[in-house]
């Protein structure tokens, strides 16, 4: 399966959206073998996520005999026995031997050279099919690029942009739903890009198709994206993304349209996650013992903006005698956020500053 299969890399190492690609993706290819082949549908081709998982990730088990069944449909044999017996007999098949007459030696010339030509002529074929196809896919891409950078330009106005978005991906699943994300976290923080001279953009550098089937493919790019979110609470820069990445997207063919269903890369290790924070998630009947336990826990992961926002909520109700400094201690862990994240400060110094405004929760959760 690791080479088989669009990811080329170990299936023990796949995350779960990337499994249920591949379910999906081994459930049409293991029908349409079994319906070539007039194998009787004994049961629903099928494998649930948590049994790929036992199977494949934990290796805790290994599968009942139809999933063993299915397993070797996909790689091409009716059953498991006749896969095995196909592997047993590939590792015991002795190499033969070869007649030493001239005319057999011209024939087998002749055949070789004729098996050269057909070779050389299939292979060329299947390169021109693959570079036609490499380069569709690559067209898909910049338009989805250039798709998901009007998306982040369009907020707070994003329905029309999540329509949009449906041309290049796929609704369900992985690299729509993050992006999607992102629209709403940024409408309710009110960040936008289109404030005056506002220079965000985004550019497709280089691509290169690593795997192509009928209906999967993957590739790896280049890209370069500039995005200068601004916050209109405050008129000021909140988050500067800059860079140069390389990512790899995972697409799939659908009513004969490629459209992405993943986009791998590396998150910027520079920059601090603003959080978002719901009324509803504060429990309000949680003892004062129960909050202070739950905001040390927040401390102790380094989440000092839970912490405060926990600390907050119970103030409000509980403790107004330290509000306006919980506010104000809120107020100063915001602003060191957004100087690391508009490079004002480095992320060694935020670190630092995160540790002073940690001792002072501590003190502020002992006059409770």
């Amino acid at each position: 399966m690791k080479h088989s299969y669009v990811l080329k890399t170990d299936p023990s190492t796949w995350k779960k959206s990337e499994v249920k690609s591949f379910l999906d993706h081994f459930e049409k290819h293991v029908t349409a073998f079994r319906q070539a082949n007039d194998i009787e549908p004994e049961a629903n081709v099928s494998i649930s996520y948590d049994t790929f998982r036992r199977i494949l990730i934990k290796k805790e088990y290994k599968g009942s005999d139809y999933t063993r069944d299915f397993f070797a449909q996909y790689f091409g044999e009716p059953s498991y026995l006749d896969y095995i017996e196909r592997f047993e007999e590939v590792e015991n098949q002795a190499p033969k031997k070869k007649k030493n007459s001239s005319k057999v030696k011209t024939l087998s010339l002749s055949i070789a050279g004729l098996m050269i030509i057909l070779l050389g002529s299939l292979y060329s074929n299947s390169f021109l099919m693959e570079k036609s196809v490499c380069l569709e896919i690559e067209d898909v891409v910049k338009r989805a690029i250039s798709t998901e950078f009007e998306a982040y330009n369009s907020v707070p106005n994003t329905d029309t942009s999540l329509e949009s978005l449906k041309e290049y991906f796929i609704e369900d699943q992985a690299a729509y739903k993050r992006i999607k994300r992102v629209l709403h976290n940024e409408k309710i923080r009110k960040w936008i890009l289109t404030n005056e001279n506002n220079s965000s953009s985004a550019e497709l550098l280089d691509f290169e198709c690593n795997y192509i089937d009928n209906d999967l493919a993957s590739i790896n790019t280049k890209e370069h994206w500039n995005i200068q979110w601004y916050d209109t609470k405050i008129n000021e820069y909140a988050y500067l993304y800059d860079t140069i990445n390389t990512q790899t997207y995972y697409l799939k063919k659908v009513d004969d349209k490629w459209k992405v269903i993943i986009n791998d890369y590396d998150s910027n290790k520079e920059r601090v996650f603003v959080k978002i924070f719901n009324d509803n998630d504060f429990d309000n009947s949680l003892s004062l013992d129960q909050v202070k336990s739950k905001i040390v826990e927040f401390m102790s992961s380094g989440d000092n903006q839970s912490a405060i926002w926990w600390l907050m909520k119970y103030s409000e109700k509980s403790a107004p005698q330290i509000l306006q400094e919980v506010i104000l201690l809120n107020g100063n862990l915001q602003n060191n956020v957004r100087r690391v994240n508009t490079n004002e400060i480095d992320i060694e110094t935020y670190h630092s500053l995160n540790k002073d405004i940690g001792a002072k929760i501590f003190d502020l959760l002992n006059q409770i």
